[in-house]
């Protein structure tokens, strides 16, 4: 991992308290070089080699990887996840949301997955059936793990 620093020059938004809930940041305000201020941006700076210690870090190094100015591999996205897992508590409500958002997603799941309809659209299952191997092996299925005999 190379230890190159990034200065970049955002706006974002803010929630009642002064903690940023979001940042934009534009390709054209990013750079390795030291800059002035510019008016009305944030000054955010990043190190490949060190995590996001806050969420407008975790977004430069976000935008970063997404307009490929460093590869995956090549910068410390450690701790990453729990700046977003902080967004839930920053953002008014979100908690109680995602407690009723994620058992009807998992219900949507089980539901469909013993559905007619999902029997009709699983290849593996067809391909059991018929016992194609060729077709299961493309799967990656083998003879191997299969549940049994077929």
């Amino acid at each position: 991992m190379t230890n190159q620093k990034w200065i970049g020059f955002g706006k974002g938004t803010k929630n009642k308290k002064g903690e940023y809930i979001e940042m934009y940041f534009s390709p054209d305000d990013i750079s390795t070089s030291s800059a002035e201020i510019k008016e009305g941006y944030e000054k955010v700076e990043v190190s490949d080699d060190t995590p996001p210690s806050s969420v407008p870090e975790a977004y430069l190094k976000l935008h970063l990887l997404s307009v490929r100015m460093v590869k995956p591999n090549a910068t410390n996205l450690d701790g990453i996840s729990r700046k977003f897992v902080d967004l839930l508590n920053v953002i008014p409500g979100s908690s109680n949301f995602f407690k009723f958002l994620t058992p009807a997603v998992n219900g949507l799941k089980i539901t469909f997955d013993h559905s007619p309809f999902a029997a009709l659209l699983n290849k593996q299952y067809h391909a059991m059936l018929r016992g194609d191997m060729v077709e299961l092996e493309k799967l990656g299925i083998t003879e191997r793990t299969l549940p049994g005999a077929i």
